[in-house]
């Protein structure tokens, strides 16, 4: 039986005693979208007109919606699109009461549930203009920028890839222990690790890759991310699942739970460096040594320009 798509469209606004530009410095900010749903963390994404939305599904499940800002920068007005399925419009306008805040939208959904969607959204406004009202008369805190705890809590638990092929790689260093375990967090060795891992994904139509604001990778919890465009906008979030002195695990939150880990270990007066992925076979028809064959090139071009990172990092403590 064929089900035909309908648009509901849905809108609410709110008058609030706050002057425009401060109501509006609260509903035009990503912030704004964790009072929507709460255990949100949303963040623009550098550069790009993207805001990351990461959120917990009614299931538990933990999801990355990049969101694609179309219009109305710089006017109390703004457009957002998240696919080709959802639209936002956000608003404050100067009246003889205050300011008026409107938000309205629309959802691409199956015909027959278009009348329910609209009114359930509706009500999901009332609510939200009701706790960005909360924030502007001081009854409740300005929403803060990290991730919530709730939500990392949620990232944490998702399940070990099972049935995973692995694949590993190891390369020397020519740093201790110690040192090499302390800088494979060093914010300039992830993010030569990200731009690697970024080159060998552009076939995949990376555009960024990072964490969101405050958070430490290599800490167990911490959360990076990854938006692509591949057709349409994408988001892929992983989670930092254990961590050691000498290493750590950083596992995807999205079927199919891909994972990988580094880890620094001693070798002669240096240290060795192993990279290992689990992952699951995406085609049935492709042999898994061709998977594995794959990912251990990959995983030996990414564990290159890790060491190089490192090892240029120790060379700059030690003032050479």
């Amino acid at each position: 039986m064929r089900s035909w798509q309908g648009t509901a469209r849905f809108e609410s606004s709110a008058v609030v005693s706050a002057p425009a530009d401060r109501a509006w410095a609260l509903l035009g900010s990503p912030e704004a979208w964790s009072l929507s749903a709460g255990h949100a963390c949303v963040f623009e994404i550098p550069v790009q007109r993207i805001r990351l939305y990461i959120g917990i599904r009614a299931d538990g499940r933990v999801f990355g919606m990049p969101m694609e800002i179309t219009g109305g920068d710089g006017d109390r007005h703004l457009e957002v699109q998240a696919g080709e399925q959802r639209a936002w419009r956000l608003s404050a306008e100067v009246t003889r009461r205050g300011t008026k805040l409107r938000i309205a939208g629309s959802i691409r959904v199956r015909r027959e549930q278009v009348v329910e969607t609209e009114a359930t959204l509706r009500e999901s406004l009332v609510r939200w203009l009701g706790q960005i009202r909360a924030v502007l008369d001081g009854s409740r805190p300005w929403p803060s920028v990290g991730v919530p705890e709730e939500l990392r809590a949620a990232a944490l638990d998702v399940p070990q890839p099972q049935g995973a092929l692995e694949a590993a790689v190891t390369v020397d260093l020519d740093v201790p222990v110690p040192l090499a375990g302390r800088l494979l967090r060093a914010p300039e060795v992830v993010a030569a690790g990200r731009a690697a891992a970024w080159e060998l994904a552009q076939g995949a139509g990376v555009l960024w890759s990072g964490s969101p604001p405050g958070e430490r990778p290599g800490e167990v919890g911490a959360l990076s991310c990854v938006v692509r465009r591949a057709g349409g906008l994408a988001g892929l979030v992983s989670v930092c699942t254990a961590s050691s002195p000498t290493g750590y695990v950083l596992r995807q939150v999205q079927w199919p739970y891909d994972q990988i880990s580094r880890e620094v270990t001693a070798a002669g007066a240096g240290s060795r460096l192993e990279l290992k992925q689990r992952f699951l076979p995406r085609q049935a028809e492709v042999p898994p040594e061709d998977y594995q064959t794959r990912a251990r090139e990959a995983l030996a071009d990414l564990a290159g320009s890790v060491k190089t990172a490192i090892e240029a990092a120790a060379r700059r403590e030690a003032g050479l």
